[in-house]
């Protein structure tokens, strides 16, 4: 009786499996919010915004992209090879990072026009590092479709962040409950996936400088390739908080960063989990099912997201404030108008993951091109604008360029099932 209940498709079942993890993972923070708003301002949250935008664009070559490239050989011989490559990787440009941070914090806090960042900013190159580490460690566990030990760090990352979250509240200083936490949950989670590794490492004992070079050069296209489109994609995304914090205040940025932590994080968890079984299955899979399987994903993924839009449009503001305190239904206004930029993301970017096999992955970087000098031009064109005229023209820009790259991601799909027939 059991069996029956349980989803026959592995696809299916690795995707639970992720989202499970995924979904606790998210319920924690979730859980807590109500309490962090009341003990956290709106100008810390900006200034945890500011701290993680510029990881998440540094981070993005952490690696040089070679963790994706973890999937896709097939002997696996090779695999532990390119782990130890692209956390080789990770490390030397973690230290870049610390060098950068050495020579330009002023020219950064100046850009950002916050100062409270300056001594946070060395927490970067660590927290570089440390994404470098578990992207490295988490898609050798996908490849190995080991998906309960990457839920299994994504809970524990979640915990750590958040208790470091309330036990730091009371020191009050600016930025540091929020900011410490999220480091030390990174710690706590590369150590949960980089443990199975070092037990396999020491079972088969396979490290060779000369072998990890050689594949280097075979993957080059990613470093190639798929960094720079990837930097680009990610310095787009990051880009409003940044801009918005100097053409408005921190506060404003920590509005808008609270707003996409509690609406977009939990859906961008569940659509990298979808993602990276995605990938998993369209790099061992018979391509001629790549394009009928993209599109049963899309219809899935858009039925799923039309209750969620339609609840945050007419209620955003009234179960922010009920939830997080009245000083937070400005966080609600903002939503109602973003839910519509964060369900097209939700929808497309796991369907991305057809582009980031080495056959399709210019495509994905003149898409990420176009993206970011659409994103640049239309928040410098609008700066003078109001808060929410600003959010309106973001999200318009948003769906269109979001509409683009699946019609993108369609004629790579169709083109791979194409070329196999």
């Amino acid at each position: 009786m059991l069996n029956r209940l349980l989803p026959r498709s592995e696809f299916v079942r690795n995707v639970l499996t992720l989202i499970t993890g995924t979904t606790i993972a998210q319920a924690i923070p979730i859980a807590i919010g109500p309490i962090l708003t009341r003990i956290y301002t709106p100008e810390e949250f900006g200034l945890y915004g500011i701290f993680i935008a510029i990881v998440s664009i540094v981070s993005v070559v952490a690696t040089a992209r070679y963790e994706l490239a973890i999937i896709q050989p097939k002997l696996d011989k090779d695999v532990n090879h390119l782990v130890a490559l692209s956390i080789s990787v990770a490390t030397f440009i973690s230290m870049v990072a610390l060098v950068l941070v050495l020579l330009f914090d002023q020219d950064i806090a100046d850009f950002v026009d916050n100062q409270d960042i300056k001594p946070w900013l060395y927490f970067v190159p660590v927290s570089v590092f440390l994404v470098g580490v578990f992207q490295s460690c988490n898609y050798w566990h996908s490849r190995l479709k080991r998906y309960a030990a990457i839920s299994k760090a994504k809970v524990a990352q979640s915990a750590g962040n958040v208790s470091i979250n309330l036990v730091a509240a009371p020191l009050q200083v600016n930025g540091l409950g929020l900011i410490l936490g999220h480091v030390l949950g990174q710690i706590v989670a590369v150590i949960v996936v980089l443990k199975h590794l070092i037990r396999s490492c020491r079972k088969k004992n396979v490290t060779s400088v000369v072998r990890c070079i050689a594949l280097a050069k075979r993957y080059r296209n990613f470093p190639l390739w798929s960094t720079p489109g990837a930097l680009l994609d990610s310095a787009s995304m990051q880009l409003p908080v940044l801009l918005i914090s100097r053409f408005f205040d921190v506060a404003t940025a920590g509005f808008f960063n609270f707003t996409y932590r509690y609406i977009g994080g939990p859906l961008a968890l569940v659509s990298q989990a979808l993602a990276q079984v995605l990938l998993q299955k369209i790099s061992t899979e018979d391509h001629r099912q790549v394009y009928p399987f993209v599109l049963l994903v899309l219809r899935r993924l858009l039925l799923a997201s039309i209750p969620f839009v339609g609840v945050i449009y007419f209620f955003g503001e009234f179960v922010f404030g009920l939830v997080f305190g009245e000083a937070w239904r400005v966080a609600g206004q903002y939503a109602s108008i973003l839910i519509f930029s964060i369900a097209v993301r939700f929808i497309v970017s796991p369907l991305s993951m057809v582009l980031t096999l080495e056959r399709n992955v210019k495509l994905g970087v003149c898409w990420q091109a176009m993206y970011f000098v659409s994103v640049t031009s239309t928040l410098i064109v609008v700066s003078d604008w109001t808060i929410m005229d600003f959010l309106v023209a973001f999200v318009i820009q948003d769906v269109a360029l979001y509409g683009i790259y699946l019609c993108i991601i369609l004629l790579a799909s169709k083109r791979m099932t194409t070329c196999v027939e």
